[in-house]
């Protein structure tokens, strides 16, 4: 069997698995990040009174200012 006769999956099937892959694992990426923040808050970042876009999406990524092990 030649290399031309195996199916190759479509060029656009990639990019849609790897966006299906990252909403999939963005839960667990938050856990671990909530996890190692050393707080019991689901939020992990403070927003200020009138909060803008960049400052939501601040929030909403799980990075935490501060890691801990506590």
């Amino acid at each position: 069997m030649t290399s031309s006769d195996q199916k190759r999956a479509p060029l656009w099937l990639h990019p849609i698995l790897i966006i299906i892959t990252l909403f999939a694992l963005y839960p667990v990426f938050w856990v671990l990040a909530l996890a190692f923040s050393g707080t019991q808050n689901i939020g992990l970042a403070d927003l200020p009174a009138n909060p803008g876009f960049w400052d939501r999406m601040r929030a909403a990524t799980p990075v935490p200012a501060q890691w801990s092990m506590e």
